[in-house]
């Protein structure tokens, strides 16, 4: 991870695209867990 300063402009801008990816993983889990307890359920 310390070659990510090389990659895209500003900090803040490298912050929010670290937010960002993290944010669609999460959602990714939780889809995955969502399906997962139905699929349990039905």
């Amino acid at each position: 991870m310390g070659a990510m300063h090389h990659f895209g402009g500003t900090a803040s801008e490298q912050t929010d695209f670290r937010h960002s990816v993290a944010m669609k993983l999460d959602h990714a889990k939780f889809c995955d867990l969502i399906v997962d307890a139905l699929g349990r359920f039905v």
